[in-house]
């Protein structure tokens, strides 16, 4: 894994995303990329981009979009509105 560099604000961010994920059953195995438009981390295997607050109702239903799509690579949680989810080939669907 290679190093990414973090600000403050930034690495409070990618704890509190940690310890929601945990608190409702993921794990997150590490944080690939980060920059202005969020983060992009390995949780169960898979990337996930996320940016600022991450919520109870977004991991659960992470966990269960993940559940009902088990072959897609990419999810992204930058909306509060909607999961999308993504094959590695960039096409998509919205959970």
């Amino acid at each position: 894994m290679s190093r990414v560099e973090l600000d403050r604000d930034q690495v409070e961010d990618v704890l509190r995303f940690g310890r929601v994920l945990r608190e409702n059953g993921l794990e997150m195995e590490g944080l690939e990329e980060a920059g202005a438009a969020g983060f992009e981390a390995t949780v169960e295997g898979r990337r996930v981009v996320f940016s600022g607050e991450v919520t109870a109702e977004q991991a659960r239903a992470l966990r269960e979009v993940m559940g009902r799509h088990p072959g897609t690579s990419v999810l992204d949680l930058r909306s509060r509105e909607r999961i999308v989810v993504a094959s590695g080939a960039g096409g998509g669907t919205e959970g």
